[in-house]
């Protein structure tokens, strides 16, 4: 009898179930931001002048860092993720720090896997700060940093994306680990001169290209049929945690403005994938929340807050077969101050000591995206007291919302923020927007009546009458209207795991209408849509006659 495709491919997978032998440690440690102390030997005035863009704890970078290192030598986790940011921003030295730090993690018998975030590659604002002067830093390249952390995740990787630094591991008998590059480094500003100037920036969006989505379907398949569990890591947020994130931190997301590939198709195709839980970082806050897909089928992300910001921390996670035991460390014996003051009360003292340099950081970004709104503006309208100006622009925000942004932004980073009544700080963030109008509206109640009736016309989605219940009762009460207001303990919670292991794989129903050489047979495709040869094809997916077969 002449082959069939099912002779050649496996036969029809149905989701086996994970066998789990024991408990799995999980350390989850995201944005390091480590800066080697060859980037900056000693802080002067070139290092005040051009970090302003991006204050973070650098000069402690390296110790925050060690605490997390000599913890994981003396409990020597199963398995420890990195998801991006390891460095200030890519310098090489910087990257060379922490290699080396992990090294005797690595050789104490944990699996390490990196991953690069937004700052660890193409990144203009790497400099090395003498006291006076700026220059650029040396970075590595692609190449150079797979080579690098080679044995930190890319030298155990079975597979790689083509087109960005993604690849997959099996740390063990019952997990497969997507380690997902989704950084856009496309949009980083170089201006291309010697010496970087204060107007540079580095991307912060994310995005996945269709082509990395179809590789992690494949990837997540043969993971799923061989028995393992898959779970992702990427820099990037999946998901929004909080109602407005959208619109109040877009460029956290993955693919935000991406109508291609929005949130609600990335969840779905998660979801398909078998996907249950996604680590995540770069927003620099504490939270962990989870959106259904149509099938109600939850993808939790569990989005780690920095090292080197408000409250230094990670995540200590217990994997058995049937559930996730998230809990969170935070690091209080780092004396960082040579005072004996408790790490994290530092770094909430810290925080609020740099408010000027924070809240013009949060400006320029904003800015262009004012200006732009401004400048539609009808022309009767740009008699009013408007900013017109970057500076006068900051001079507004810092009289009226200054200390209510800086509290607001504290307590979202820090997570859990339902455990305390904020009505009284988002009342106080009304009253300052109101106030700030008002003089925009040169102290003129009924001209400010009348700007409020035109921005309903002019911009309907923002509501600047109740501006502060729009858009901060969400984060400050730390829920998402579509999952019900859910509200979850963002340091320690336990996350069923429900759904099985790998992706939906179809079957057609009888070989015979895939016999060698008849027409199925030779309607074989990738994922792609690409017509493939059976006989010359590597593991994976494949579409034979609608349905999805795959191939070991």
């Amino acid at each position: 009898m002449k082959k069939t495709v099912s002779s050649i491919l496996l036969a029809l997978i149905l989701h086996p179930a994970a066998a789990v032998a024991q408990t799995r440690t999980i350390w989850h440690v995201t944005d390091t931001h480590v800066m080697s102390p060859k980037v900056c030997p000693v802080q002067g005035k070139a290092y005040d002048i051009y970090n302003f863009q991006e204050p973070q704890m650098d000069f402690h970078s390296v110790a925050l860092f060690q605490a997390v290192i000599d913890s994981a030598l003396t409990y020597r986790p199963d398995i420890m993720l990195l998801s991006g940011d390891l460095t200030k921003n890519g310098e090489k030295a910087s990257h060379e720090t922490v290699a080396e730090m992990l090294k005797p993690v690595k050789e104490n018998g944990t699996k390490i896997y990196v991953i690069p975030g937004n700052h660890d590659l193409h990144n203009p604002t790497g400099c090395i700060y003498d006291i006076e002067t700026v220059r650029r830093s040396p970075g590595l390249s692609e190449d150079e940093f797979v080579a690098l952390y080679g044995e930190y995740g890319y030298g155990e990787a079975v597979s790689r994306d083509r087109t960005t630094l993604s690849y997959v591991a099996y740390p063990s008998d019952e997990l497969a680990l997507l380690c997902i590059d989704a950084n856009d480094w496309t949009t980083a500003v170089n201006n291309g001169t010697e010496y970087p100037d204060t107007t540079e920036r580095v991307s912060c969006a994310g995005a996945l290209s269709e082509e990395t989505l179809l590789w992690m379907e494949q990837q997540a398949a043969l993971a799923g049929a061989s028995g393992h569990r898959v779970f992702v890591a990427l820099h990037q947020t999946l998901f929004h945690h909080f109602d407005k994130e959208k619109t109040l931190l877009a460029s956290n997301l993955i693919n935000a403005d991406d109508s291609i590939n929005d949130e609600g198709r990335l969840i779905q195709r998660f979801a398909d994938m078998g996907v249950e839980v996604v680590f995540s970082g770069h927003r620099h806050f504490q939270d962990i929340n989870y959106l259904t897909d149509s099938q109600d089928r939850k993808v939790w992300e569990i989005n780690t807050g920095a090292l080197v910001e408000q409250r230094p921390q990670y995540r200590i996670c217990e994997l058995t077969e049937t559930e996730l035991q998230v809990n969170t460390v935070v690091l209080r014996n780092v004396n960082l101050d040579g005072k004996g003051t408790s790490t994290d009360e530092y770094a909430r003292q810290w925080f609020f000591s740099i408010k000027d340099q924070f809240l013009r950081a949060l400006c320029i970004a904003a800015w262009p995206k004012v200006n732009e709104v401004l400048s539609t503006l009808p022309s009767f309208v740009k008699v009013l007291n408007l900013p017109d100006s970057y500076e006068k622009f900051y001079s507004l925000f810092d009289r009226y919302l200054a200390d209510d942004v800086m509290q607001a932004y504290f307590i979202m980073a820090v997570g859990n923020e339902h455990f305390t009544d904020h009505s009284a700080l988002i009342e106080s963030i009304q009253a300052h927007v109101d106030a700030a109008l008002l003089e925009i509206c040169n102290n003129d109640e009924a001209i400010q009546k009348g700007v409020l009736m035109l921005l309903s016309v002019f911009a309907p989605d923002i509501s600047f009458s109740t501006f502060a219940q729009d858009f901060f009762t969400s984060p400050l009460e730390n829920y998402i209207t579509a999952n019900g207001g859910v509200v979850i303990d963002d340091d320690n919670c336990v996350i069923p795991l429900v759904n099985g292991t790998g992706m939906y794989v179809d079957g057609i129903s009888t070989t015979d209408d895939a016999r060698e050489g008849s027409d199925a047979y030779k309607s074989v495709y990738d994922l792609t849509g690409r017509k493939v040869d059976l006989r010359h094809t590597g593991r994976g997916i494949y579409s034979v006659a609608g349905h999805k077969y795959l191939k070991h």
